[in-house]
């Protein structure tokens, strides 16, 4: 049967997300092979997502998934404390939404960091205990669309932004921009020599 009805517990989600999170930090949603939301998060919400699609897009960017297999290519056993923070930290994760026993047990580990906070039926909603940034260098302001990060108020003769690297990036006004790479995800991140320029938008040129 095909049904273009959200079930009432995605919806629950979908409400409490609008209502309880902004757009300063990204959701690390679980995925999986019937469940459709993470990939329209973005369109229903606004707000940026880490995993979503689908489980088998078979993309190096895929790298950033999650789903019962684990975290960011890494099952949930090998997924230390230390090694989480890592990626919360790199890909700027503030809220966690998940449904299989093996990762409710993985963020009950670590209440002192990542405090569940709400529960609906099968999900369950955790909240990361750091301040939110785009920046893994410099400061600045980031706003993100489809195509188009536009950053302002950037401090420094170069900033690294948490935002997966395209060959085919382009700024405005032209700049060097590069792929800095980070951990061991086999997409960096992008890095702009902005030379104080404190304005500047990244689109994909194609």
């Amino acid at each position: 049967r095909i049904s273009t009805r959200i079930p009432e517990n995605e919806e629950q989600a979908l409400n409490w997300i609008k209502n309880n999170t902004d757009r300063s930090a990204r959701l690390l949603y679980e995925d999986d092979y019937f469940n459709p939301l993470p990939s329209l998060l973005p369109l229903f919400v606004k707000r940026e997502l880490i995993g979503g699609l689908y489980p088998k897009v078979f993309l190096k960017h895929g790298f950033a998934q999650f789903n019962h297999r684990g975290i960011f290519g890494k099952s949930h056993e090998e997924l230390s404390l230390s090694r989480l923070r890592n990626y919360i930290e790199h890909y700027n994760i503030k809220w966690v939404f998940c449904f299989s026993p093996k990762a409710k047990e993985l963020f009950d580990k670590y209440p002192a960091y990542i405090k569940k906070i709400r529960s609906m039926k099968t999900i369950a909603i955790y909240e990361v205990i750091r301040k939110p940034d785009f920046f893994l260098k410099g400061n600045g302001r980031v706003t993100a669309g489809y195509n188009r990060i536009k950053v302002s108020k950037a401090t420094g003769p170069e900033v690294i932004l948490k935002y997966h690297w395209l060959e085919t990036l382009k700024t405005e006004p032209e700049l060097e921009i590069e792929e800095y790479k980070i951990l061991d995800d086999p997409v960096g991140f992008i890095k702009v020599h902005n030379n104080n320029v404190t304005e500047f938008l990244v689109y994909n040129a194609y």
